[in-house]
């Protein structure tokens, strides 16, 4: 039997001519990585999060268009009166910062990064997806409490995986409640040290549940409990928790309402992470009521 020759693929003149072969279709296109789905899921949820993100941005641009019509009211005066421009312009300055800051995190979770691993505060990374969520929560009348454990010592991983957790775990909380009325609608964050080499987030909501025996299974790819769900997020969220060397479940609420949790390592030899000026040390800080 002839075998073609593997560099010309050309038979013998005495076999006469045979067609040009076709390269077997034996390779598939790679399927997506982590990071590539990771992106995905946070673009989809920043796209959830449009109108809410919209509104936040909003408020300090017409704050700044305001302020700014002020100062050239005071400017052009006969007499101007520089001490109220000067407090006006502070105050342009102050709400272009805070739109600068929205920006720059809704650019951070668009962007598809190579994971940057160092030393974060895990509360400056709960704080920070309160801060991005307290509008959509607000919108859909859901109370956020923030129960921050101070001091804690620092852990080592990515900021923006990290984040992209605590917001999948935030936003699906706070659609948990949607459909609640009989009761108020609170999502409560905590973050404490879990035991000697861990820290803990938790996210607990006072929404339906699942009737699904096995909570491990909202964990697993395309499986989703929401109509319209895409099933992706608690399952990126457990692959980013576990390339981590944390650990991330779920539990019944001994009343309504389910709580997710994970656990992550804290940087070992680190110093312990200082408190924020901005909050209080004290556990219990209510961050967003409507």
């Amino acid at each position: 039997m002839y075998r073609a020759d593997p560099e010309s693929l050309t038979p013998p003149s005495s076999f006469g001519t045979l067609p040009d072969p076709v390269e077997p279709r034996t390779t598939r296109e790679p399927l997506p990585d982590r990071q590539q789905l990771a992106h995905v899921n946070r673009v989809a949820t920043l796209g959830e999060m449009s109108a809410s993100i919209a509104h936040e941005l909003s408020q300090p641009l017409a704050a700044v268009t305001i302020n700014a019509a002020s100062s050239l009211r005071g400017l052009t005066r006969s007499d101007p009166d520089l001490p109220t421009v000067i407090r006006y312009i502070r105050k342009i300055l102050r709400d272009a910062e805070r739109a600068t800051r929205m920006i720059q995190r809704i650019r951070a979770l668009a962007q598809n990064s190579k994971p940057e691993m160092s030393q974060l505060d895990i509360n400056g990374v709960v704080e920070e997806v309160v801060t991005f969520v307290k509008q959509e929560a607000s919108r859909r009348r859901v109370s956020l409490r923030l129960e921050i454990e101070r001091p804690l010592s620092p852990v080592y991983g990515d900021v923006i995986q990290l984040q992209q957790v605590v917001l999948n775990l935030v936003v699906n909380g706070i659609q948990a409640m949607a459909f609640v009325t009989d009761r108020s609608r609170e999502l409560l964050i905590r973050t404490r040290q879990h035991d000697y080499d861990t820290a803990l987030v938790a996210v607990e909501d006072a929404g339906v549940g699942t009737n699904v025996d096995d909570l491990d299974q909202l964990f697993s790819a395309f499986y989703s409990t929401k109509p319209d769900g895409m099933g992706m997020g608690l399952a990126i969220s457990r692959s980013i928790i576990e390339a981590h060397r944390g650990r991330i479940w779920a539990a019944r609420n001994s009343g309504p309402g389910m709580t997710f949790q994970f656990t992550i390592p804290i940087c070992p030899n680190c110093a312990t992470a200082p408190p924020a000026s901005s909050i209080a040390s004290d556990a219990s800080n209510v961050l967003c009521e409507s």
